[in-house]
């Protein structure tokens, strides 16, 4: 009996032993931290969320990166993931098990497409830094799907690239070991490999803060710019925690606009750039009520637009200077003519005309007078809108709605007065479907109890 109980004993201490040594091997004491972000870097996305361990971090649109990051040094699984307009529920597109190294930078690039995403992940050691009060730090990449090998050249302003000068060739994907410049005023040059005199991209003078890391890359240009290649940077200057991005735009690709008569009571105007003299000529004649130029480009210096009565040299009604930035860069606008009682006025925006694989787009912008704020109802086809809630509220005279993204079906839409049911005008028909981009405008009527609302698709092509 006393064996017995002795080899319970030894059984148990065992047990004991073996459950310490696998609570030893489940939880990891970490060392340090690392920190992480994601870039999306899918053309038709939407915005991607970024989760890890099934939390959410943050999400990110198209040629946007999250927060960066902090986390113990252990193994997370990552998850990435869309939402399809209509849908209660995420659809995940990726999965990434990455083992988090102390004192270590990772970005995730989303890239590919929904259907066939792919994970590439860019890591950048804190010892690899070194960076002085005088200097600043970057990783050159590239994420230009439609753009095959390219040379980068990063050359102090008034200097002119040479094939000596670039600093690295890469492919889409991939990203360059850091590099570190001394302060100054530079010019970002970008070309197809080994041609230096094959130039892709162009920047003005860049100037970068002292003591920063920053990761810079191009993207295509695409609907929402002029340009055929755009470049974004994702700095460190802020921490962790904090976003810090911004694009570079190329000085050969100007910005546009298209221009919209939107007041009824300014009637048919001329629009000239520039002074009026007897020998000028408008670039645009008879702009009547609702018309809608096509895409000019716009001046980049002090050069303004004057608008007079059609036929006429004065009375200047609308005289504006494009903002000394705004012309270079490289923007898609929309410019409207607002106002009435003889006082007008310029309202601009930037329409969203990039197509999504997840949604239909609807943008409106509210031009009327009339009405402080209106209501947007956008409901399914031969539904009344009683008990229905608007898909926006309160949208202002002068502004615009953003994108409101749809499942693909058979609307029909109402403004009314905010918070009210009197209908303004409505039901209009419109039928969409994914990828579908499809702007509207609200202008006033002749008759001040209703208002007018014009829907049109966009053209994406820039």
């Amino acid at each position: 009996m006393k064996y017995f109980f002795a080899i319970l004993i030894i059984i148990n201490t065992l047990l004991i032993g073996a459950c310490e040594d696998s609570s030893e091997s489940i939880f990891i004491e970490p060392t340090g931290k690392g920190t992480f972000r994601m870039i999306n870097a899918i053309k038709a996305a939407p915005t991607i969320n970024f989760t890890i361990e099934q939390k959410i971090l943050a999400g990110a649109n198209y040629r946007s990166s999250t927060n960066l990051y902090q986390y113990d040094d252990l193994d997370y699984q990552f998850n990435f993931d869309v939402r399809y307009a209509g849908s209660s529920f995420a659809t995940l597109l990726s999965s990434q098990q990455l083992n988090v190294i102390a004192d270590t930078e990772y970005t995730f690039l989303v890239n590919g497409s929904l259907e066939n995403p792919s994970i590439t992940i860019w890591e950048y050691s804190d010892q690899d830094a070194n960076i002085l009060a005088t200097s600043f730090n970057i990783r050159f990449a590239h994420t230009a799907e439609s753009f095959g090998n390219l040379d980068y050249y990063f050359n102090l302003s008034g200097e002119t690239p040479v094939i000596g000068d670039v600093i690295g060739t890469i492919s889409f994907g991939e990203i360059m070991a850091p590099i570190n410049f001394v302060e100054g005023d530079y010019v970002l040059t970008i070309t197809e490999e080994g041609l230096p005199n094959s130039i892709v991209f162009q920047s003005d003078v860049v100037s970068l803060e002292s003591g920063a890391r920053y990761t810079i890359t191009p993207f295509d240009g695409g609907e929402n710019t002029t340009g055929p290649m755009i470049v974004k940077y994702y700095s460190t200057i802020t921490g962790v925690g904090a976003q810090n991005e911004g694009a570079i735009t190329d000085i050969n690709y100007p910005s546009t606009s298209e221009f919209v008569n939107a007041s009824l009571e300014m009637n048919a105007v001329d629009i000239y750039e520039g002074s009026i003299t007897a020998s000028s000529i408008p670039w645009a004649a008879d702009h009547n009520f609702k018309d809608i130029t096509n895409e000019v480009q716009l001046p980049s210096g002090n050069d303004p637009f004057i608008y007079v009565p059609t036929g006429l040299t004065s009375p200047e009604l609308i005289n504006f200077t494009v903002g000394d930035n705004d012309g270079n860069d490289g923007i898609r606008a929309r410019t409207f003519a607002v106002g009435k009682n003889n006082e007008f006025e310029i309202s601009t925006y930037l329409p969203d005309r990039r197509p999504i694989d997840t949604a239909a787009k609807l943008e409106i912008f509210n031009a009327n007078s009339n009405f402080n704020s209106v209501d947007i109802y956008v409901v399914e086809a031969d539904t009344l809108i009683d008990e229905q809630t608007p898909i926006i509220s309160d949208v202002s005279s002068n502004s615009t709605t953003g994108p409101a993204l749809l499942p693909a079906d058979s609307y029909d839409i109402y403004i009314t007065q905010s918070s009210e049911k009197n209908i303004l005008t409505g039901p209009i028909r419109l039928d969409v479907e994914l990828r579908d981009v499809f702007s509207g405008i609200i202008f006033d009527e002749v008759d001040p109890s209703i208002v007018d609302l014009q829907i049109f698709e966009e053209n994406q092509a820039p």
